[in-house]
């Protein structure tokens, strides 16, 4: 009996092998409209309507690797804009969501990424060392020691940040940056001698780096920023794309008067753009409605992205008002930012 009984499973394994993998909340039909929603999303030029679009493929299709993929580039748009805050929530569901996905050391860096940018440095080294811990293999372990490193350099704790950097096994992209990092931590713990030594092993073996040059002319800089390489114009596009950071704060230029430095300000933001044209498009559609439109444009890293907001208010709730009434008429998204 108990042969007849393994027999079964055994026929039973082979046929369920050969049969093909759905996902178990696949339906007759599925693939069609999720396949549609997932191109359509990606060919939006809009980025706040791609990512209404993504959270519906989230929303119908959970589970899915599709469904995964579209909250992932949600979490990236989001980081991608400044919006630090959001993007750690939507990079920590997504961590919860697929546990197991090729993406997850990823999210856990950005989220490093994120608690960098909002000051919490603690979190920020429990998140990186989840990316490394998350697969030790990955591309992103040199680039979350690093973060492990500058978040106890932010915390002025120079003796364990030197350490840190000390443990990094850099690539050739990056070893400048680690190299002038251990610099300044040497010099902040007033080891001028073994800083010199670094300074001029720096200097001889990356002579033309910009790391080198803030080394032999610091009085040619206007700032140099602690614990961030020194600026995005002046920093190899390399670095930057291995460290994946923002290495400059947001730079916003308003088409709008300068309103007073005491008074928070919100707006209402409607779109947001790669293509200048585009955004200056959708400005032309909305003061035809009789709206208030304005542009804002942010440079975040190497990116430059162009923002259609509607109206200032120095009152919250009035734009949370007017926020819900665009939604309501379901013509576009419209969400509340504060811009001061």
């Amino acid at each position: 009996m108990k042969k007849v009984n393994i027999a079964v499973i055994i026929l039973f394994a082979v046929i369920a092998s050969s049969l093909p993998a759905f996902s178990q909340y696949e339906v007759p039909g599925m693939n069609a409209e999720l396949l549609g929603l997932m191109d359509s999303a990606r060919k939006e030029e809009n980025i706040l309507l791609a990512i209404e679009k993504y959270l519906k493929v989230v929303e119908k299709f959970p589970g899915t690797d599709e469904a995964g993929e579209a909250y992932m580039a949600i979490a990236e748009t989001r980081f991608l804009m400044g919006e630090y805050e959001t993007a750690h929530f939507n990079y920590e569901v997504f961590t919860k969501l697929f546990i197991r996905h090729k993406q997850t050391p990823l999210a856990w860096y950005r989220m490093g990424l994120c608690s960098m940018e909002n000051g919490k440095y603690d979190l920020a080294v429990e998140e990186f060392r989840r990316a490394i811990s998350s697969n030790p293999w990955s591309g992103f372990v040199v680039p979350s020691k690093t973060g492990i490193a500058n978040a106890y350099y932010k915390k002025e704790d120079y003796i364990r940040a030197l350490r840190e950097y000390r443990w990094i096994f850099p690539t050739r992209e990056i070893e400048p940056y680690v190299l002038y990092q251990t610099y300044l931590c040497y010099m902040k713990t007033d080891n001028d001698r073994v800083a010199q030594i670094t300074a001029d092993d720096l200097c001889r073996r990356y002579p033309l780096s910009s790391e080198a040059k803030f080394i032999r002319h610091p009085e040619e800089t206007v700032e140099i920023k602690e614990g961030v390489p020194p600026s995005t114009a002046e920093i190899s596009e390399e670095t930057i794309e291995i460290l994946a950071v923002p290495v400059e704060k947001i730079a916003v230029a308003e088409t709008h008067a300068l309103w007073p430095l005491d008074r928070q300000v919100w707006t209402v933001q409607v779109g947001s753009f790669i293509s200048e044209e585009n955004a200056q498009a959708q400005v032309r559609e909305l003061k035809k409605k009789g709206l208030d439109p304005w542009t804002q444009k942010a440079t975040v890293g190497l990116d430059n992205f162009y923002r259609v907001n509607i109206g200032k208010f120095t009152d919250e709730k009035k734009a949370k008002e007017l926020a819900a009434k665009i939604k309501a008429e379901g013509a576009m998204p419209a969400h509340v930012v504060k811009i001061k």
